[in-house]
């Protein structure tokens, strides 16, 4: 999986984008934290809430120069949970993104910006959905 090595990633690109956006929100549509496997040789078998939380501090770990263009925008920061972050559900985990990012955040199913309805529409696809106790998200803003 050529997309999750090193050179492939676009870390300094992303954080270069975030930190130069004079905008009022941002929104990771889904997909932006990996939770099926921060590390390609070693796919994460655990979906608990509580190893959720440890995946997401290995992958925010792995990418410091996003987390600190995020930790750093004025910007509102909309979270709306695909299907490879699913995770993002538990409130624990919805806990820790906001700790690590040191501000609050909205964990939501989908948002309007400027009147186009936004979602991850893995709902809608019979292979991506999701089905269990993190297939729903809470829709409330999160601060720590």
């Amino acid at each position: 999986m050529a997309y999750r090595q090193r050179e492939y990633l676009l870390d300094a690109d992303l954080a270069a984008l975030l930190s130069q956006a004079r905008v009022d929100e941002i929104v990771l549509n889904g997909d932006v934290f990996d939770f099926d496997a921060p590390d390609p040789e070693h796919p994460v078998r655990d979906r608990s809430e509580a190893a959720s939380v440890a995946t997401l501090e290995t992958i925010a770990a792995d990418h410091p120069e996003v987390i600190n263009a995020l930790r750093t925008s004025r910007a509102r920061i909309i979270v709306i949970p695909g299907n490879h972050d699913a995770a993002l559900a538990y409130p624990q985990v919805q806990r820790a993104l906001g700790e690590i990012l040191r501000r609050p955040i909205d964990v939501v199913d989908s948002h309007i910006v400027d009147g186009v309805h936004v979602e991850h529409g893995h709902r809608w696809d019979p292979l991506c959905a999701n089905v269990g106790p993190e297939s729903d998200t809470i829709g409330t803003v999160v601060s720590w």
